[in-house]
């Protein structure tokens, strides 16, 4: 039995310190990556994680989660992706599982930055949509742009919801004629007392376009009360 003990704890020291020598490759690769810009070292570390994931004793921990993450965040950048969309909800859901695993937050500051670095990004895709009139696409990096703010929220560093990213979102989601995401939008943005004009004026447009003339009558009042002329 004592053998046996032993025999088993060098094995698991031997899966841990191969873990360990992968993640540290992925990270060089990320590394030359950021000075050379080669997407085929992308593509070489995201195959050498796929292969650590299906390794015998593969144990997920934070700091594979967010490699996971830290490498799909860049491909979305720097890559022609066919599905960015998609590969942005992979992206939130390696920095969910990264933050669940971070039970001693000894990862927690490198996870929030690289977090956000991820939620701008999406942000810019948003506005790239917007600019090319694809106001669904707009809407659709917004909300993966919110899914990630909320990560912040439910484990926060320091961060408190984004009310700016929450505007944005429910902006684009009237343009894309969402208009009850438009609406639970907006009217969460008057819950939280945000300070711009518009999102009144925006409830009060939906509201109509909707026939609910009884909130649009509420809502001008609500405007006048805030703002009066």
């Amino acid at each position: 039995m004592k053998y046996l003990l032993i025999m088993m704890c060098a094995l698991w020291v031997s899966i841990s310190q191969a873990q360990t020598n992968n993640l540290n490759q992925v990270r060089q690769l990320i590394s030359s990556f950021e000075s050379q810009k080669d997407n085929s070292l992308l593509e070489e570390a995201l195959e050498k994680l796929s292969d650590l994931a299906t390794s015998k004793g593969f144990q997920p921990n934070a700091a594979s989660s967010l490699l996971n993450a830290q490498v799909r965040t860049l491909m979305l950048k720097h890559m022609e992706i066919d599905d960015p969309l998609s590969l942005s909800s992979e992206i939130k859901e390696n920095f969910g599982q990264a933050l669940s695993l971070d039970q001693d937050k000894a990862w927690r500051d490198p996870i929030h930055q690289s977090l956000y670095t991820a939620k701008i990004q999406m942000a810019e895709m948003g506005n790239k949509s917007y600019e090319d009139e694809d106001f669904k696409s707009a809407h659709a990096h917004y909300q993966n742009a919110v899914n990630m703010n909320s990560l912040e929220v439910a484990y926060p560093r320091y961060i408190q919801q984004d009310t700016t990213l929450m505007y944005t979102t429910a902006v684009f989601a009237s343009l894309a004629d969402k208009k009850a995401e438009a609406i639970a939008g907006f009217e969460e943005l008057v819950r939280m007392d945000y300070s711009r004009k518009d999102i009144f004026d925006y409830l009060i447009r939906l509201y109509r376009e909707e026939n609910m003339e009884e909130k649009a009558v509420l809502m001008e009042k609500r405007k006048a009360k805030r703002y009066p002329e």
